[in-house]
């Protein structure tokens, strides 16, 4: 049997078996798999099989492309940017933003302390889409999932936003381009799911 690639986080199980009302061994009995084997599952210390996430996910009441899509964890690199002129230039407002049914470019500005929800700063496209975030500015984070990414100016990163992401500063003033656009992310985990079953 394969294994699920490491591009997949399924630590949320806990909050998705929690938010059911289901203990270990309400789970473990629900989907005939151990309580040793759903417990390191859940730690985030073993890859489950895909035979296993099957089980777990009929458990669940939710379907196996349903949980394989929340634990997707993206490839993604941070790369340089080979013209940034005119960028430089923005405000000092916290956010420009243009958008359109299926793009939106916002300027954002972020100083030490803030937060900034990537999922509130969209503002009709429903997910999931892709983002691409360019630094102009400063040094940013961005969290995707449980992992974090650290770009500066002349830097941009590309990424399908399927849950949670977010961008904040440690250090003095970035400021960011950010640039959604609509995309299909399905049918992409479509074929990673025909790949492993081969």
């Amino acid at each position: 049997m394969k294994s699920v690639s490491k591009n997949f986080d399924f630590t949320y199980l806990k909050q998705l078996r929690k938010k059911r009302g289901y203990n270990f061994d309400t789970l473990s009995q629900k989907s005939g798999i151990s309580k040793p084997t759903l417990h390191s599952i859940e730690a985030g210390k073993n890859i489950p099989t895909l035979p296993t996430i099957d089980s777990i996910a009929r458990a669940l009441e939710v379907s196996t492309l349903d949980l394989l899509h929340l634990a997707h964890v993206p490839d993604i690199c941070v790369s340089e940017m080979l013209n940034i002129k005119g960028l430089a230039e923005l405000n000092d407002s916290n956010a420009v933003c243009a958008c359109n049914n299926d793009l939106h470019c916002l300027c954002v500005k972020v100083s030490p302390g803030d937060v900034i929800d990537g999922r509130q700063v969209c503002c009709t496209l429903s997910m999931p889409y892709r983002v691409t975030c360019v630094v102009v500015e400063g040094k940013l984070k961005i969290s995707v999932g449980e992992r974090e990414y650290i770009a500066k100016k002349g830097q941009y990163v590309c990424f399908p936003a399927i849950g949670r992401h977010s961008y904040s500063t440690d250090e003095g003033v970035s400021r960011f381009v950010l640039v959604h656009s609509a995309q299909n992310i399905i049918a992409d985990l479509e074929s990673v799911v025909k790949s492993l079953a081969e």
